[in-house]
């Protein structure tokens, strides 16, 4: 009741505003009317009334026939639920914009159904269930019949010239062939049944399951369609599939209704909806237009690819190819002894980082045969019986140092100097290192007495290895590569300086009964 009574106020992005406070209502009101919200309000009451919307059908116009029923709904009908026992258990829903909406509970199923049919839901599924039916596409034809080999050579030879199913989308070149691992049976060929996958079977190589693939009724079907001529849909052509219920590749139909076809890629590990359709091939026109469609249709019609390599059976190999080791405690390299179970051997390689188990086997001879069949065995076995390796010459012995007579001559001596090679530092040369990208990056330092230490930096690799060959280290290096070979049961050892136990890789650790290691 003050001065200035009255306050004015909108509803913008959330939030109350507040246009001022005022004395009278029509001062209110007149700065109301100035703002985006009383024009749109004007323009509103002013506008023409919207058109009149069709009429429903009265419930009571339903006849018994448009009344929706369904097997899956526990009441007999489309869209009433039974949902209690109370004096009106049966429930009227719908689906709209991805949420239900619950249209009232009603005394009996036949209530509930004609308030379901005078919905547009209900209507559309009446007008799907008059509409003449979509025409399917054309059946694959039935698969030929098998003719029986009259011998075990035709059998062999009908086996071998069976033709198989490349797939460009399959990892593995051919259609339902999978590589679920890497064991001695990696391959796996299954087939879908009535909507169920089937096993037929695990194998070591890839061909040997597209064969067994390329035996059954679904591979002879395909052949059969891949014959037949395409099926078009405004000249495009359309892409079957007998796993779909629409008869068309990533085309699925739901329900009924006035679209009831609806088509998905899947894209980026998730699945996208391109549309809802009337028809079949409406959708089946979607997707052919997709760059998933085109691929298909591109790996449908690409040449089939080479044949793999066949690797050797494991009843293939025979004992001398089987790699011994002495390092594993079956005796054989990549098959080891874990437990004292019906099959203990187990077999192993190492992939990638990774340490990969072939699997279990009762011996470890025949742990041995699945190991040598690997790629990594059949490595083992070039690297074993490739020719040897020509060891490197002697290095010649140092030449005999000349006293200096004076700085001329002491220069010549200094760049004379022999300098020590090595094939395993990156510099070339022994006892040098780079250790920086600076004025004087190159370091040259020896062992002495277990203690690293440092000659001094230097601007080039051959200056570091020219302060090297000067020290007496490099001295016994030259004298060791000028003496003849240590021999041990007709094996050549290898010496260090470096170790205590004056071999290279062996240490002494204690005076026991088994001191080096």
């Amino acid at each position: 009741n003050g001065a200035t009574p009255y306050y004015a106020q909108v509803y913008r992005k959330g939030k109350n505003v507040v246009l001022g406070r005022y004395a009278t209502a029509e001062e209110g009101a007149r700065a109301y009317a100035a703002t985006p919200e009383g024009i749109a309000d004007l323009a509103a009451r002013d506008a023409p009334p919207p058109p009149p919307q069709p009429q429903l059908p009265s419930n009571s116009e339903l006849s018994s026939s448009e009344l929706i029923r369904s097997e899956r709904s526990n009441s007999g009908f489309k869209g009433v639920y039974k949902v209690s026992s109370a004096a009106t258990p049966y429930c009227v829903q719908v689906y709209r914009k991805g949420k239900t909406v619950t249209l009232g509970h009603y005394s009996t199923a036949e209530e509930g159904a004609r308030v379901y049919a005078a919905t547009p839901e209900g209507i559309a599924d009446l007008a799907a269930r008059n509409a003449p039916p979509t025409p399917r596409p054309a059946k694959r034809p039935a698969p030929l019949p098998a003719v029986p080999p009259s011998s075990s050579a035709a059998a062999s030879k009908q086996s071998s010239a069976v033709q198989l199913i490349t797939s460009a989308t399959n990892k593995t070149g051919f259609k339902g062939v999978y590589k679920l691992g890497s064991g001695a049976t990696p391959y796996s060929a299954h087939v879908y049944r009535n909507g169920d996958q089937v096993v037929l079977g695990h194998f070591a190589t890839a061909e040997e399951a597209a064969r067994c693939y390329a035996r059954t009724p679904e591979a002879k079907a395909d052949l059969a369609v891949s014959a037949a001529p395409p099926v078009l849909f405004d000249g495009v052509e359309l892409i079957t599939s007998e796993r779909s219920n629409s008869g068309f590749k990533c085309v699925c139909k739901l329900h009924n209704g006035a679209t009831p076809y609806y088509a998905q890629v899947y894209r980026k590990g998730k699945n996208v909806v391109l549309g809802r359709y009337a028809t079949a091939e409406e959708g089946a026109r979607a997707y052919a237009a997709t760059p998933e469609g085109i691929a298909d249709l591109a790996a449908r019609d690409a040449p089939p690819p080479p044949p793999q390599p066949q690797l050797p059976s494991n009843s293939e190999l025979s004992s001398s190819e089987l790699i011994r080791s002495e390092r594993s405690n079956s005796g054989f390299k990549g098959v080891y002894k874990v437990s004292s179970a019906a099959t203990p051997y187990c077999v192993q390689v190492y992939r990638k980082g990774k340490t990969v188990t072939l699997g279990h086997y009762s011996t470890a001879e025949e742990g041995a045969r699945v190991y040598a069949a690997t790629p990594e065995g059949i490595a083992d076995l070039a690297a074993r019986n490739a020719p040897p390796t020509p060891r490197p010459a002697k290095r010649p012995a140092p030449l005999p140092a000349v006293p200096p007579s004076s700085s001329a001559a002491a220069s010549k001596q200094s760049s004379a100097v022999q300098l020590i090679t090595s094939a395993t530092n990156k510099t070339g040369f022994k006892g040098v290192y780079k250790l920086g990208s600076g004025a004087t990056p190159y370091s040259a330092h020896v062992y002495r007495n277990g203690d690293q230490v440092v000659l001094g930096h230097f601007a080039t690799a051959e200056e570091a290895a020219r302060c090297y060959a000067r020290t007496p280290e490099a001295k016994a290096d030259l004298a060791v590569s000028a003496a003849p070979p240590v021999l041990f049961d007709g094996v050549e050892l290898i010496t260090s300086e470096r170790s205590n136990s004056g071999f290279k890789c062996v240490c002494k650790l204690h005076n026991g009964a088994t001191p080096y290691y």
